[in-house]
């Protein structure tokens, strides 16, 4: 968790005081870093999605069940629910199946 912190602090131009190696060693069952989250590109081939929605949209496109997902990105299932509706929305995709798609057309 404190590396996803860490990075949306990057990515809003802050600095962190600490750095994940004086706080403790990353969970290897945790989220995956936002660096590696691959991306999705909606209808114009920009990406649009929040660092969140797509941590979301990585693990449903793996297979992974709503259910699953909460436990992997240690969200609640309605959390889960709410993201996928923004995902789907902003990439233009109705199902699961279409959304691995399109991750698999921006590899």
């Amino acid at each position: 968790m404190l590396a996803l912190v860490l990075n949306d602090l990057r990515l809003l131009g802050g600095s962190p005081t600490t750095t994940p190696s004086a706080v403790g060693p990353a969970r290897a069952d945790g989220p995956p870093a936002l660096d590696a989250v691959p991306r999705f590109a909606n209808r114009t081939g920009q990406p649009s999605l929040t660092g969140a929605e797509a941590r979301v949209a990585a693990v449903i496109a793996d297979g992974l069940s709503n259910r699953e997902a909460a436990q992997r990105l240690f969200l609640s299932v309605k959390t889960i629910e709410f993201h996928l509706g923004n995902i789907f929305r902003k990439l233009g995709v109705r199902n699961r199946t279409e959304l691995a798609t399109s991750r698999a057309r921006t590899d």
